[in-house]
């Protein structure tokens, strides 16, 4: 079988502790024909002399590395590195994720058996320490059956768990390095895709190891992940075809409830407002006036109380 280069892009910040084992997942892999493009983004730990010594192993291969002298965030990061990318195929890949061995080979056969544009697979998720493993993420069968309502409620679409046909990019645009969307921009490039009708294929496999709770993980903040969701999903739900407008008001108006629940402690006044959206999209929805309710009671007695409402 003939195969076709796969650009592999990892954004780095200060990822040289995780970046040897990263680096491991991408040697072993079974598909051989790969280039790799790291750019290091500002950090004041380097990944360099890791890249170098990971060159000298793998020298068939193309291995480029930029750094960046400030941090740009990690959406222009990964724009720069698709910029510079020459492969048929677009992988990402975060400097704290690791592949298995077939990781490349199934997600590319997946791609053109299904004729697709992008897909993506489950990651298992571990403790950064301990290596605990933490369950998984990933979609269900049923969210699956309704893919656009399913991706409203949740982007359950990993980055490092996906590949990207090369023309997505080409006609989609690349990431939105907006400030005020930092941490989602994936999401809203997802949520791009889909109102343009990409394709996108599930592989029912796990193939990624995604670290999680440590300080530079997106995971690690939560409440501002939360709310910039809502300016995302916003954007873009207007434009999605397979979900009705009375559904498309409800499903925000939940977005908005849990982004209110989460930011409760750090930010009252967003959550009081986040309530109050949510209120205005479905006024049917119960927890839309209990939660704005319970936001102007005492914290120890509101947040066991909108704990209630998750």
């Amino acid at each position: 079988m003939t195969t076709k280069l796969v650009s592999i892009i990892i954004p780095a910040f200060n990822a040289d502790r995780f970046m040897k084992e990263t680096l491991q997942g991408v040697s072993n892999q079974d598909y051989r024909d790969w280039e790799l493009i790291v750019v290091e983004d500002g950090s004041t730990s380097s990944s360099e002399e890791l890249l170098r010594l990971f060159s000298k192993k793998n020298p068939d291969h193309r291995i480029e590395y930029k750094f960046n002298v400030s941090n740009e965030g990690q959406a222009a990061a990964r724009n720069t590195g698709i910029r510079l990318a020459r492969g048929s195929y677009i992988a990402l890949l975060d400097a704290d994720d690791i592949w298995l061995p077939q990781y490349l080979s199934l997600s590319i056969r997946a791609l053109n058996e299904s004729n697709s544009d992008i897909v993506f697979s489950t990651v298992l998720l571990f403790e950064d320490i301990s290596k605990e493993h933490l369950g998984f993420w990933g979609p269900s069968k049923e969210e699956l059956k309704s893919f656009q309502a399913s991706m409203a409620t949740r982007n359950f679409i990993t980055p490092s768990a996906t590949v990207f046909q090369r023309e997505v990019f080409e006609k989609l645009g690349l990431f939105d390095p907006d400030a005020g969307i930092q941490g989602t921009e994936d999401y809203d490039l997802f949520l791009r895709a889909l109102t343009l009708d990409f394709k996108f294929s599930f592989l029912d496999r796990v193939l990624c190891n995604y670290r999680k709770n440590h300080p530079t993980a997106a995971t690690s903040k939560m409440p501002v992940i939360r709310k910039r969701s809502c300016i995302v999903l916003e954007r873009h739900i207007g434009k999605l075809k397979d979900i009705d407008d009375m559904t498309k008001k409800k499903l925000l108006a939940n977005r908005f409830i849990q982004a209110g629940i989460e930011n409760i402690t750090s930010d009252v006044l967003y959550s009081r407002h986040a309530f109050g959206r949510a209120r205005n999209l479905d006024r049917k929805n119960k927890k839309t006036l209990l939660a704005s309710l319970i936001s102007y009671l005492p914290s120890k007695i509101r947040l066991p109380l909108l704990g209630r409402l998750k």
